[in-house]
């Protein structure tokens, strides 16, 4: 099984992928904490950067910003669109067939469920 890097799964460089990745991450004011030192297209990367998103979005609706809303709102769907949610299902049925325990199906179920 690869590891959990969209650039293996993806149908481009993995320059591309990452450069994207970086892009995006820029416009939506998102910056790694540093303590852990993961590559941009690493699963865990990915899903800290869609929390960060759906995070911000909350609270510019709780703030009653709707241009800021709508704003993070888009970067988050086409970050989805264009990187996690292409990669994030095929990840999980590769993660489900080498999975030994329930646990792993579990995570390889909701990582498939979620990117479909």
């Amino acid at each position: 099984m690869n590891p959990p890097y969209e650039s293996l799964y993806a149908n481009e460089p993995e320059s591309a992928v990452v450069q994207s990745l970086n892009r995006l991450f820029v416009e939506a004011g998102f910056a790694p904490s540093g303590e852990y030192r993961e590559a941009a297209d690493q699963i865990g990367m990915e899903l800290s950067f869609m929390k960060f998103c759906v995070d911000r979005e909350i609270a510019a609706v709780l703030e009653g910003d709707e241009d800021a809303a709508r704003a993070i709102a888009a970067i988050k769907d086409r970050f989805f669109n264009e990187h996690l949610g292409r990669w994030m299902a095929g990840y999980g049925e590769a993660m489900r067939r080498s999975a030994r325990t329930d646990y792993y199906r579990a995570i390889a179920d909701l990582l498939t469920s979620l990117g479909s």
